[in-house]
């Protein structure tokens, strides 16, 4: 991940390390968010 998400930039961290360990912890639009960034 290698946007610059600001001051929210703790928050994306924290959501995409729940999403690692188990993508339904986290709301769908981050699900769907992180998954668009796996390589097809």
């Amino acid at each position: 991940m290698t946007a610059d998400f600001g001051v929210n930039q703790g928050l994306v961290e924290e959501q995409f390390l729940k999403w690692v360990g188990n993508p339904l912890a986290v709301a769908e639009a981050w699900r769907t968010y992180f998954d668009s960034l796996e390589p097809s």
